[in-house]
């Protein structure tokens, strides 16, 4: 197949699969399916932006800084990439969005206590409301940060991990997250497409 097709495909049948798991309530296999976008985006997005570009002496330049920087990771050069607001526009990207989280069963602020501690750099932390304030652009480190935090349960080291008994229901806990994640991949997909297709 041509034309990156293979890469749209594997990103249609993940959000899919988001999808179909949210309206069934699996909401930590939904988490899994945009996890799984998010590593499909982290090297794929920065090279398909750069192959829509007219300047390839300017896309070079900007590949390669971001390649400079030792152990960075696909991770990493995906944030560095959103960092330099060619895709994103940087006010998108410095917009803040809010993580509410509800509860059937009145655990908003067990989830709110979870979230909290598994990154730092919230701009805003409302607990009476049981809501998180991020920027936008930095929504692919609290995946990432929710994923380590969740998934991983090794004791004795630094990481605070997230145990059952925090937060009691997993599914109910991801359900609070993942639609300010969802927005997000779907916002960078729209706009891989934006740019693919604009001329």
């Amino acid at each position: 197949m041509s034309d990156n097709r293979v890469f749209f495909r594997d990103i249609l049948n993940e959000f899919s699969h988001y999808f179909l798991h949210s309206y069934r309530g699996s909401h930590i296999a939904a988490f899994v399916s945009l996890y799984r976008v998010l590593e499909r985006f982290s090297y794929s997005v920065p090279l398909l932006y750069c192959s829509t570009q007219r300047d390839f002496a300017k896309t070079f330049e900007d590949l390669k800084k971001m390649f400079s920087t030792q152990s960075i990771g696909e991770l990493g050069l995906f944030n560095k990439f959103l960092r330099a607001g060619g895709l994103i526009d940087k006010i998108v990207l410095e917009s803040l969005c809010e993580i509410s989280f509800t509860s059937a069963s009145g655990n908003e602020a067990r989830y709110f206590d979870a979230a909290a501690k598994c990154y730092e750099k919230y701009e805003a932390k409302d607990a009476s409301r049981a809501t998180l304030g991020l920027r936008f652009g930095d929504v692919p480190k609290l995946i990432v940060a929710i994923r380590n935090r969740f998934f991983h349960l090794l004791s004795g080291g630094w990481q605070e991990n997230i145990s059952m008994t925090e937060i009691w229901d997993a599914d109910e806990f991801f359900e609070g997250m993942n639609g300010v994640f969802c927005n997000f991949l779907s916002v960078v997909i729209v706009s891989v497409l934006v740019h693919k297709y604009s001329e």
